[in-house]
């Protein structure tokens, strides 16, 4: 990932931070359309799209295709290998919702409870807890990303794009040791 990508993450969460000192929101015109507020590196000639308030202030670049792509997300990608470990055995069956937030692994959970009907054996939802089995013995858990959890091994994971990065370094990469960016998806 490009240095200026990295920097200009690292503005919107500065931003957010003051943004949420002073109790501020950004709104006006330039949000109206739903296009955002561009953010120009000079330095490198770079321009990001910053999303309204109400879309927590997503940030998205133009690739080559000139199609939108959203810049913590590809941030989270980048930190995972396209080459296969060859000793993973059966931790592809273990899937890992790596959220904080108890309503997205509930829609995720929900999607593949629906999705998959006929081979869910096992489905319980609680506080603080959701996991849901298949009949091949793939097993999808929510997990919050904290120290406690640390020590889960995953094959397969859905990542929280809103995780702080230093939280994604130091406790989601290593649950995620054995996973590649075809078996990450970000949420």
């Amino acid at each position: 990932m490009k240095q200026s990508n990295i920097k200009v993450l690292e503005f919107r969460k500065e931003l957010k931070k003051l943004l949420k000192k002073y109790n501020y929101l950004l709104y006006g015109s330039t949000f109206i359309d739903e296009e955002g507020i561009n953010i120009l590196d000079e330095g490198v000639e770079e321009t990001f799209s910053m999303k309204p308030y109400y879309s927590d202030y997503e940030l998205y670049k133009v690739d080559e295709n000139n199609e939108a792509v959203n810049l913590r997300k590809e941030y989270i990608l980048s930190k995972f290998s396209i080459e296969q470990h060859s000793d993973i055995g059966n931790l592809n069956k273990r899937v890992g919702i790596i959220t904080n937030n108890e309503s997205k692994a509930d829609i995720v959970l929900n999607y593949i409870h629906l999705k998959d009907r006929d081979n869910v054996v096992h489905y319980r939802v609680g506080k603080d807890y959701s996991k849901l089995t298949l009949k091949d013995g793939t097993h999808y858990i929510w997990i919050t990303p904290t120290d406690y959890n640390r020590g889960y091994k995953l094959g397969k994971a859905y990542i929280d794009k809103d995780i702080d990065t230093e939280i994604l370094n130091n406790i989601v990469l290593p649950m995620c040791s054995y996973c590649t960016r075809d078996n990450i998806t970000v949420i």
